[in-house]
């Protein structure tokens, strides 16, 4: 359930700043369209590979460091000065703790070094297409990283 409402709401964030794109060319939402598109690209071929629980860590890194960064956005439009610092100390804390360390160190690492039983798994459709398929897998994972 989780993972299937995540899925469509990460389609829909694509779909709005696609829209946003085509209605204003100069806007700013062009690194955040690639940013969303690369997850929802990492959530397809997991769900679609059988890596839901990659996908599932993937999202919930995610969504634990959005939290902060909504209640910077929050405390900005309100006004509130004290608890807008302790936001962005806290949005500053979880992007170091869960985007720079725990997703390459626990999610990326796993992906490439953990997984190479499913080349016997899936010894049925050959060496290139399971290359293809976990290119296309281990790729985008490497591009969130580098954001």
């Amino acid at each position: 359930g989780y993972y299937v409402i995540e899925l469509a709401f990460t389609g829909e964030s694509c779909v709005h700043m696609l829209l946003s794109l085509a209605a204003d060319s100069s806007s700013r939402d062009v690194p955040m369209l690639i940013h969303h598109a690369a997850t929802l690209l990492v959530m397809l071929a997991a769900l679609r590979a059988g890596f839901v629980r990659v996908g599932a860590a993937v999202l919930f890194i995610h969504d634990a460091t959005d939290l902060p960064i909504d209640a910077t956005r929050l405390c900005q439009s309100l006004g509130w000065t004290r608890s807008l610092y302790a936001s962005v100390l806290a949005t500053l804390a979880s992007w170091a703790a869960l985007r720079l360390y725990a997703f390459p160190r626990y999610v990326v690492a796993s992906a490439l070094l953990d997984t190479t039983h499913y080349l016997e798994v899936f010894d049925f459709v050959g060496l290139k297409v399971i290359s293809v398929a976990y290119t296309l897998y281990v790729l985008p994972l490497l591009f969130l990283v580098a954001l």
